[in-house]
């Protein structure tokens, strides 16, 4: 809520449109090879896929336990790439485990190509907005941000499965 002020102070409007959330996922192959990860401890003993397009520190990554206390692990990375889609192809190919954003992997997950694994230990789903200039805006740009938004909110929505 103090986001959504924040930006109502500078003139700004955020139109929520859906959740996306951290996820960590490996191949079936990789998994039966190298064995199902329990905890985010487990990551030190695992080939990790890392990439350095959302991470300053790529081999960092984050966990929260029960008490959504977050804890900080430093995985093995195998591989750091600069993309999301390429360490995506690099867990399909059997090459370790990968942390990426749900809607990232949702097909890949359906297909059975990945496998989802911590997933007790996931962050709280992070908030998607669509974000525009308050105040007076030309027809064409309030139908552009209705389109976008429409088409966000259909596009996270069949991801995720939430109505």
């Amino acid at each position: 809520q103090s986001l959504l002020r924040a930006l109502a102070e500078i003139g700004l409007d955020a139109l929520l449109l859906g959740h996306v959330s951290y996820v960590t996922c490996a191949s079936p192959a990789y998994l039966e090879r190298a064995g199902e990860p329990r905890t985010p401890g487990d990551l030190e003993s695992h080939s990790c896929i890392a990439f350095t397009a959302t991470s300053p520190r790529p081999e960092q990554w984050s966990f929260w336990d029960s008490g959504k206390r977050e804890r900080a692990v430093t995985v093995r990375a195998r591989l750091v790439v600069n993309t999301g889609r390429a360490a995506i192809d690099a867990a399909v190919a059997g090459l370790g485990i990968v942390r990426v954003l749900s809607y990232q992997i949702e097909s890949f997950c359906k297909s059975g190509a990945l496998r989802t694994v911590l997933s007790e230990y996931g962050p709280a789903p992070v908030p998607v907005h669509i974000v525009s200039l308050t105040g007076h805006r030309s027809r064409s740009a309030r139908a552009f941000v209705k389109y976008a938004a429409d088409g966000l909110k259909h596009r996270l929505r069949a991801l995720t499965g939430v109505r």
